[in-house]
């Protein structure tokens, strides 16, 4: 679709859209255009105005410029429109909708969208580590959700109890997240020590957080104990604030809507991080803890057991909405679910499939 694209102070030069969507737009100009990169641009779509007289249209709307590329004839520029007003969002819906079936398909969107579904197909579902979300509540960081994999359900076995109850939520308290945000870059509030102990059939976890035992000096007989036993583990936080003044679809092909259903869109703008627990246990790494222990009286670590949970508030939702591999063939025990009769759905642990959301360039 032929453009033309200006910036305060700079003469405007013509162009096309090689994609273009409700949201944004990627574009293809000459290479010698001298436009700022952090500066918005105004596009009018040239194509459109001599089909359709609308105001909105003729005074151009504005974008942000997100990536630009080029090989020296011309750039490509991926664009994020800034005016959000409900009002244009439509009007463009309206032409695009009209428009759609005279649209050359672009390669590269073609591209950027199956290397999102390769991402969520073949990455996702065999993810090692275990994404948790955070919903704030009253001010208070709190656990409302996870994403399983195959491969990262292992982690959330480990905190089942004998009555197959996740005491996850009891490791990362809420005062444990509020240290973490607030402290993104110390280390000491993400690193995580915990182990458990079975007392006549009962199991009693016991967990600490590095700058936790700094500040109590109790490293050497947590590290002592704790690697001792076949239960030991070593886990790391890392934390990604989530931005929602993007899209939640990553890739969105001209008639698309940009959206997910109202509900959907709902839940997703309640979370406020992303939080990723990652296993680093190791042999060697235990060895080396097992070294810390000076027989002292274990009782000091009492302060570090869990309050033992009767439920677990964290949601549990598939890393991929389905099992169908390729078309028309199932693989129905593809989960290690089967083999860990982990309690999916039925009151321990309920079960969300959540939709799937491009990922890449998030």
């Amino acid at each position: 679709m032929k453009i033309r694209v200006g910036q305060a102070g700079k003469e405007d030069v013509a162009g096309i859209t090689t994609d273009l969507s409700i949201g944004g737009a990627r574009i293809r100009i000459p290479a010698k255009h001298g436009f700022s990169l952090d500066k918005p641009l105004r596009l009018q779509l040239t194509d459109l105005q001599q089909e359709y007289y609308y105001d909105e249209l003729r005074r151009g709307i504005e974008y942000q410029i997100v990536n630009a590329e080029g090989n020296g004839e011309f750039s490509w520029f991926r664009l994020q429109r800034l005016c959000q007003s409900s009002g244009i969002s439509e009007l463009l819906g309206k032409l695009i909708d009209e428009f759609k079936y005279r649209y050359k398909l672009d390669v590269n969107d073609v591209l950027v969208t199956a290397t999102g579904l390769g991402f969520e197909r073949h990455y996702l579902s065999h993810l090692p580590h275990l994404p948790l979300f955070v919903t704030p509540r009253e001010g208070t960081p709190r656990l409302t959700h996870m994403l399983l994999s195959p491969d990262n359900c292992a982690i959330l076995h480990h905190f089942q109890d004998e009555q197959g109850v996740s005491q996850l939520d009891a490791m990362l308290t809420p005062e444990r997240i509020s240290k973490a945000l607030q402290h993104p870059a110390d280390i000491r509030h993400r690193l995580l020590y915990c182990f458990n102990h079975n007392a006549n059939g009962t199991l009693h976890f016991y967990s600490a957080t590095l700058a936790e035992l700094i500040e109590a000096k109790q490293r050497r007989l947590f590290f002592g104990i704790g690697s001792s036993r076949p239960s030991w583990r070593v886990f790391r936080l890392s934390l990604c604030a989530l931005d929602h003044t993007k899209s939640y679809k990553n890739t969105i092909l001209p008639g698309d809507s940009p959206h997910y259903p109202p509900l959907t869109e709902q839940q997703l703008a309640g979370f406020s991080h992303m939080l990723l627990l990652q296993d680093l246990t190791s042999e060697r790494g235990r060895k080396s803890y097992r070294d810390w222990y000076d027989n002292a009286n274990p009782n000091p670590l009492k302060v570090y057991g869990q309050a033992k949970l009767t439920h677990s508030a964290i949601t549990a939702a598939r890393a991929v909405a389905g099992r169908r591999l390729l078309p028309g063939y199932f693989q129905p025990r593809l989960t290690t679910f089967f083999g860990q009769r982990t309690q999916l759905g039925d009151g321990q642990i309920p079960l969300l499939v959540l939709p799937q959301i491009a990922t890449t360039g998030r």
